[in-house]
């Protein structure tokens, strides 16, 4: 009878005597007993025979023995049994052994036993052990467990799974780990676990992970994180996305990532969000995107923004947004902005908008510019706007030759002079005063 050989008796069965046993046999065997088998016995076990040992004899095995299990026996083990497993036996597992079990199997093991899984192991499991682990479980991982899965396994991840990360564990994912998530997997994250991404990972961030982001998650990036995204992926976010940032977020992207975005992107951005930038980060913008800009964005932009749009920014815009920029605000454009400006976009100018411009404005005119100017506007012009040019006039003296030649060197031509006498008798304004029309 099997019940009263001692360890070292059954140690001593060759392979043929214990293949020999029937089930009952082992049903039958004491802790103490099992102990004596060694792990070449434990690999020649048939599925039945272990089967038939109960969760306490299989809690007995000790860490000698364990590892004698092959993938077909491990295969074979009770949810009961892989359940009795203590923390210790989980740690002497193989990659290979761990596996071999099934999901049901995966679904049973406790917290205990998952803590003591090194990475190594938990990285030996297989797709579809990972969706079998419960989310408590998976919650429970060390930082150092996560690092040891594979790209793979995370792309197993289900929802529930991926929305009980804690944020120690979103930070410690690697990049290649990262790149193995989906967009549809990625939406599944709150808000505080996008905050918990490394720079590093953000900057790896390809246009179709991007498109599972919301505006929210766009929303809970830190500075740091913006940062870390490069051109090609600022031009990736949808115009609802970049709804999601706030004029301070903006306000920390490089001229780089600003440079990203397209006239679309821009176009859809607040006043609240366009008044968040920099001069620095306008500085950065091209032609081609401020085409994106309403006139009533560009009219929204404050001074210190405007000083930092390029002189070739300047000689692209459309005369309805230069059109939006009150007289102030004109003033205030360098004589770099003002020379960049077409002949239509002078032409376009309202007569308050005239008015307001400064001597030095008007010296850096173009000759080309100059003869563009309207009858209108020439006749708005004041004394000392006239005497930018015409700087010998004292003002007041009526077809003052000198004056006249100092504007006709500048570019203002017979015909403008003309048109200008035309369209009155004997006018009063400074113009037609200097050239006594």
């Amino acid at each position: 009878q099997l019940p009263g050989l001692s360890s070292a008796q059954l140690n001593a069965l060759s392979t043929t005597q214990l293949e020999g046993l029937e089930t009952r046999h082992f049903a039958a065997l004491s802790s103490i007993q099992i102990r004596g088998l060694n792990s070449s016995q434990l690999a020649n076990l048939a599925a039945s025979q272990l089967n038939a040992m109960s969760a306490t004899l299989i809690k007995a095995l000790n860490t000698a023995q364990l590892p004698g299990l092959n993938a077909t026996q491990i295969e074979v083990l009770t949810t009961t049994q892989v359940a009795a497993l203590s923390a210790a036996q989980m740690a002497t597992l193989t990659t290979t052994q761990i596996g071999s079990f099934e999901s049901t199997d995966v679904a049973v093991l406790t917290s205990a036993q998952i803590a003591n899984m090194t990475s190594l192991q938990l990285g030996g499991l297989q797709a579809e052990q990972m969706t079998a682990l419960s989310s408590g479980l998976f919650r429970a991982l060390s930082s150092a467990q996560i690092k040891g899965l594979g790209s793979t396994l995370i792309q197993a991840l289900g929802s529930t799974q991926l929305r009980t990360l804690t944020t120690g564990q979103v930070g410690a994912l690697s990049s290649e780990q990262f790149k193995g998530l989906e967009a549809n997997q990625l939406q599944q994250l709150s808000t505080t676990q996008i905050r918990a991404l490394t720079a590093t990972n953000v900057a790896t961030l390809t246009t179709d992970q991007l498109d599972g982001l919301e505006s929210s998650h766009l929303a809970a990036l830190s500075s740091v994180q913006l940062r870390a995204m490069h051109s090609t992926q600022m031009q990736a976010l949808t115009t609802t996305q970049l709804s999601g940032l706030s004029s301070l977020q903006l306000a920390t992207l490089t001229s780089s990532e600003m440079a990203g975005l397209n006239s679309l992107q821009l176009s859809s951005l607040s006043y609240v969000q366009l008044n968040g930038l920099t001069s620095a980060q306008l500085s950065a913008w091209h032609d081609t995107q401020l085409d994106g800009l309403s006139a009533q964005q560009l009219g929204e932009l404050a001074n210190t923004q405007l000083a930092g749009l390029s002189s070739a920014i300047f000689g692209s815009l459309a005369d309805t947004q230069l059109g939006s920029l009150s007289s102030a605000k004109i003033a205030k454009l360098s004589t770099g902005q003002m020379a960049a400006l077409t002949s239509s976009a002078i032409y376009a100018l309202s007569v308050s908008q005239v008015n307001g411009l400064t001597s030095a404005q008007l010296q850096a005119l173009t000759s080309t510019q100059i003869a563009a100017l309207s009858v209108t506007q020439l006749d708005a012009l004041s004394v000392a706007q006239v005497k930018a040019i015409a700087t010998s006039w004292n003002g007041t003296t009526r077809n003052f030759q000198t004056g006249q030649d100092a504007w006709m060197l500048r570019g203002i031509t017979d015909t403008q002079i003309t048109l200008l006498d035309a369209a009155h008798d004997s006018g009063s304004s400074a113009m037609s005063v200097l050239f006594d029309v």
